[in-house]
């Protein structure tokens, strides 16, 4: 068997772990973060100018990019 029938190798589908889709696609990293808020109670809107609006009852957060992550970990949102 060579690695196209053996379930190994580069032809099987399998995202390599060092490469996952969420890292090669903007939009999948934005929705998986759009979910992971979505299931403390939050919701993560993307504004115009490319930051991010977090909000839940009357509370509300500008975030950059890079500000996104640690607060999903300080929500306890799972990762």
């Amino acid at each position: 068997m060579d690695a196209t029938t053996t379930g190994a190798g580069p032809h099987t589908g399998i995202a390599d772990a060092a490469h996952s889709p969420a890292d090669l696609d903007p939009h999948k990293t934005w929705a998986t973060w759009q979910a992971r808020a979505a299931l403390r109670g939050h919701q993560l809107r993307r504004m115009a100018d490319g930051r991010w609006l977090a909000f839940r009852h009357g509370w509300s957060r500008e975030l950059d990019d890079s500000e996104v992550e640690a607060w999903l970990q300080r929500i306890g949102a799972p990762a």
